[in-house]
């Protein structure tokens, strides 16, 4: 974790994507950027994408951002629905340590 140096990126590995905001969470620029720059180019149409509920992924623009760039269709999660409660009932995960 921590803040990022603006001279800093130039010091990363070359042939990468990088995309820097001030807050240090996924905002709608770098979501737009990822679906632009990488994402279209993953996708066979058609396609759903199954999308955690964070706002930038399901928002009336980064939605819209997907079904333009990328040829798919947002599905988004239930809120918490990746959350260690969630999978655990739902997919009957066990939380018991190997080795211990």
């Amino acid at each position: 974790g921590g803040t990022i140096d603006s001279h800093e990126l130039d010091t990363l590995p070359r042939g990468h994507f990088y995309t820097v905001q001030e807050a240090g969470w996924l905002d709608a620029n770098s979501w737009a950027f990822y679906v632009e720059n990488i994402l279209k180019f993953e996708i066979d149409l058609p396609a759903l994408l199954l999308a955690y509920n964070f706002n930038c992924h399901v928002s009336e623009e980064g939605v819209r951002v997907v079904a333009e760039e990328a040829c798919a269709t947002v599905v988004p999660l239930p809120p918490y629905y990746c959350g260690p409660i969630t999978t655990k009932k739902y997919f009957g995960l066990s939380t018991t340590r190997r080795g211990g």
